[in-house]
């Protein structure tokens, strides 16, 4: 996981993409979810938008995490309301999170009311070739230059 400042991320290699996760929580209770990041590209992630039909504001509080790279975007749980206020608008991450292909982003969502619920997490942003900066100007790597080369040796014939 890495963090870039905010700069226009779309160039012709980034292409828009949205990942969600629905997580059903019993009442005063707490469940997790997850998103798995699809393997062929990394993913930078620009804004959350978050769902909870019916739920009262202050009634649910997350906690987000980056799996494969053991990284917190908060440590402790946070009120979906200081995050996502009233969810008419989805979230602008301060910096863009550049998400590793294969990644796992667990989400933990804990329910203080006496209703059980339904929400909804997304994270919209740009997949983009492995390794590749979008917005940089960079070239991304040809996809053979992804795969190991096999190291040749030359031996001296006597």
């Amino acid at each position: 996981m890495s963090m870039t400042g905010r700069r226009s991320l779309y160039d012709a290699n980034a292409k828009p993409f949205y990942y969600k996760a629905d997580v059903t929580i019993a009442a005063t209770s707490t469940n997790d979810g997850t998103i798995n990041i699809a393997g062929d590209r990394d993913f930078w992630a620009v804004d959350m938008m978050f769902y909870a039909g019916g739920a009262a504001v202050g009634d649910l509080e997350i906690q987000i995490r980056d799996e494969g790279n053991a990284f917190e975007f908060m440590n402790n749980f946070v009120k979906t309301d200081l995050i996502f206020g009233d969810g008419k608008d989805p979230y602008t991450l301060s910096a863009a999170a550049h998400i590793r292909a294969g990644s796992t982003i667990g989400l933990r969502i804990k329910n203080t009311s006496a209703t059980p619920r339904t929400v909804q997490l997304v994270l919209s942003g740009y997949k983009v070739p492995k390794g590749y900066v979008p917005g940089s100007g960079q070239r991304p790597a040809p996809a053979q230059a992804q795969r190991a080369r096999p190291v040749l040796v030359r031996r001296r014939v006597q």
